[in-house]
């Protein structure tokens, strides 16, 4: 699998996205931030961060 710093901008995939992800919060399947309480926390913190992201952004235009 490529690093980040070898895609440039905007070519990424889902499967990219999968796969940092579940690095992210130390998971191998998705479904386990159903049962995991600390990678459900991991991605609840990365989710705010998107979420408070993409709010300035927008609201920069």
């Amino acid at each position: 699998m490529l690093s980040p710093d070898q895609l440039p901008d905007g070519t990424h995939c889902e499967q990219d996205a999968r796969n940092w992800l579940c690095r992210a919060c130390g998971i191998v399947s998705r479904a386990e931030l159903d049962h995991n309480a600390s990678a459900a926390t991991t991605f609840l913190g990365i989710r705010k961060r998107y979420l408070r992201l993409r709010s300035r952004l927008n609201t920069a235009d």
